[in-house]
């Protein structure tokens, strides 16, 4: 099994007004074109995460915790593909993930002078919402993503890393040329 890091050029601000917005077609549109992608490919034992993204469209995060249950981080999941523009994704093999993961710890990040935290990239509150699970969600303002790479990184040598730097910084730039705000889903 394998996990993805996916890249989404969108406005948080859009993603605020969207949630709470309290219209009912926002809703069914979101359940036609997410349903199939979110039980079979996310996690097909949640099936009720519709109850929660009626919730999300038609409340808000008004009432909701801070952290969030699987089925409330599967609507916003979907309401986040809905409204974005997809940049792309970044693979690893389940096991990977470590490695995968300590790409974005500061000591890594150091090496291409960055002055963005790349930790928000893999776990960050989304309109004061987070999961401590998967899926899970971070993102960069738009100011910010000048900062993820200041400095040309140096030869890894290790293919996976290069790789997955290369990736990073293609869907970075893609979304800094967007000029929108970036938000990441880890499933």
């Amino acid at each position: 099994m394998g996990y993805a890091l996916e890249f989404h050029a969108l406005d948080w601000d859009r993603l605020n007004r969207v949630l709470g917005c309290r219209d009912e077609r926002v809703f069914n549109e979101v359940v036609k074109r997410q349903r199939a992608a979110i039980q079979t490919g996310i996690c097909p034992v949640e099936p009720s995460w519709e109850d929660s993204l009626r919730t999300l469209i038609m409340d808000g995060n008004k009432a909701k915790a801070p952290v969030v249950s699987s089925k409330e981080a599967l609507a916003l999941v979907a309401v986040v593909r809905w409204i974005n523009t997809c940049l792309g994704e970044i693979m690893h093999t389940t096991r990977g993930g470590g490695k995968f993961r300590s790409m974005f710890e500061p000591g890594f990040a150091r090496q291409f002078q960055a002055t963005t935290d790349w930790r928000y990239l893999l776990n960050r509150p989304l309109v004061a919402l987070e999961h401590q699970g998967y899926p899970s969600w971070g993102g960069l303002r738009t100011a910010e993503l000048a900062g993820v790479f200041v400095k040309e990184p140096p030869a890894l040598e290790d293919p996976d890393f290069e790789q997955w730097i290369y990736e990073l910084r293609r869907y970075i730039g893609d979304a800094n040329a967007s000029r929108r705000d970036l938000i990441t889903l880890y499933l």
